[in-house]
């Protein structure tokens, strides 16, 4: 029979569920159905052993926590027993020890907090032991699938070189981000960083994923590489080796370099520029990133650009603020930029600029305005990669796109490839009646020199 509706909150998507913390978790939805939540109590006070607080985040691609997760924790006691029938040893647990735990990140913050005791180590197969670990399952907004990891403790290194799991991993350096860090007498610090798999780490992987790209119509490869433990590097070695594979494997694609702050500072951020790639990133002005200022003083600006000028390498302008697209043009009139010039908006960045159809409008009038030669292109940061292409394509810019500023095909799915992106944007050139540039084409519209 109809019924008035009313009084009910709307459910929460259904992402992971059916409701993740509506039916998991009530209370951290505003649900005060229980006196305490399920699974707060992983070792009451009957059990033995340290007790330890594990904090830390769950932190996307681009280093931002996520703020709606759920986590569920499962481990043995200090014994190294679990509370589970399956274990032969369970009827020695302690009454009060359960070892399993559910907790939720917060809402505005992304931290979330496991109080517990400290496991102890347990029989693995054929009679090998396992360190201290606890198990951990993460559900959240977008993740259908739950996520399986384990938090392994950095004071039983020894330990680790016989457990039969963590050494399943090749990377050696991967490792270690299994490892809760101790950060004081009883406790740690454990982050757990989600990343597409598809997202190229070594100049190997780049390189292939690259060459696909290239396949599906992208003219330029705008370019970072990593050191071995996969964080930002500016080492001109990889660079080099990057250049010369993509040159074998992509012939006559645009190679652009980047000199953006994540892999240095100073100097260090043009230290590959020597090796001439056709094209590199400069940011002419600095900005506010999510946790940190990115820092582009005028020296370092000026350095940079004349680096450029003497390896003949041609500057993409990744224009952060308005500001930035004024002062690439007075560099551009008194000859510290030579040419015509390439101008990149860059929009959705946390703290610097949002994605505004407005601004986008007034940006694309400022170049026609201030420099009605110039080339220009747009990128948008997440979800808005796609809202951008569109703005791009069909007001006559170029496009950008790729996992660097994008995981996602949608909410749901992550993006399989660099070459999905450069698809999904090839889509959007037919719909607008924009040919995709060859990369001759493209060399000949940015007046690059021939490959």
């Amino acid at each position: 029979m109809p019924q008035n509706l009313n009084y009910l909150r709307e459910t929460a998507s259904q992402t992971a569920g059916p409701y993740v913390h509506i039916g998991l978790a009530p209370g951290a939805a505003g649900f005060e159905l229980f006196e305490k939540e399920l699974g707060q109590d992983i070792a009451g006070p009957n059990a033995m052993g340290e007790r330890i607080t594990i904090t830390g985040r769950v932190l996307d691609g681009t280093g931002s926590p996520v703020r709606d997760v759920l986590l569920e924790t499962w481990q043995a006691n200090a014994s190294g027993i679990y509370a589970h029938n399956e274990d032969p040893r369970h009827s020695e647990v302690e009454q009060g020890f359960s070892g399993w735990g559910r907790v939720i990140s917060d809402f505005d913050s992304g931290e979330f907090v496991i109080n517990t005791i400290k496991p102890g180590a347990t029989p693995g197969r054929n009679g090998a032991t396992q360190a201290p670990h606890i198990n951990l399952w993460i559900v959240a907004r977008g993740i259908n699938v739950g996520l399986n990891t384990r938090i392994y403790f950095e004071e039983d290194r020894d330990a680790h070189a016989s457990d039969p799991i963590i050494n399943l991993i090749e990377q050696l350096h991967r490792r270690d981000t299994l490892l809760a860090k101790k950060t004081g007498e009883n406790t740690y610090q454990f982050d757990v960083v989600l990343q597409n798999p598809a997202v190229p780490i070594s100049v190997e992987e780049q390189i292939e994923s690259t060459h696909e790209a290239f396949e599906e119509g992208a003219s330029i490869c705008h370019a970072h590489v990593r050191n071995d433990d996969e964080t930002p590097s500016s080492d001109p070695e990889k660079f080099a080796r990057l250049k010369e594979g993509l040159e074998k494997h992509c012939p006559g694609m645009i190679i652009q370099f980047s000199t953006g702050g994540r892999s240095g500072a100073g100097k260090t951020r043009g230290g590959m520029l020597p090796l001439a790639p056709d094209m590199a990133s400069l940011t002419v002005g600095s900005n506010n990133f999510p946790t940190r200022v990115y820092e582009n003083p005028p020296d370092l600006v000026d350095w940079l650009s004349a680096e450029m000028r003497d390896y003949k390498i041609k500057p993409e302008i990744e224009a952060f603020d308005l500001s930035h697209i004024h002062h690439a043009v007075k560099m551009n009139a008194d000859g510290r930029i030579p040419g015509k010039l390439y101008i990149q908006f860059v929009m959705g960045v946390k703290n610097a600029m949002p994605v505004d159809r407005d601004v986008f409008d007034y940006y694309v009038k400022t170049v026609k305005r201030l420099a009605p030669d110039a080339q220009w292109c747009a990128a948008g940061i997440g979800k808005d990669q796609i809202t951008l292409n569109d703005w791009a394509v069909s007001a006559g810019g170029h496009a950008r796109t790729g996992l660097e500023d994008n995981v996602r095909l949608d909410r749901e799915t992550l993006a399989p490839s660099n070459a999905a992106l450069v698809k999904r944007v090839v889509e959007l050139c037919d719909k607008y009646e924009r040919p995709v540039a060859t990369w001759q084409q493209a060399r000949e519209i940015l007046e690059l020199r021939s490959a």
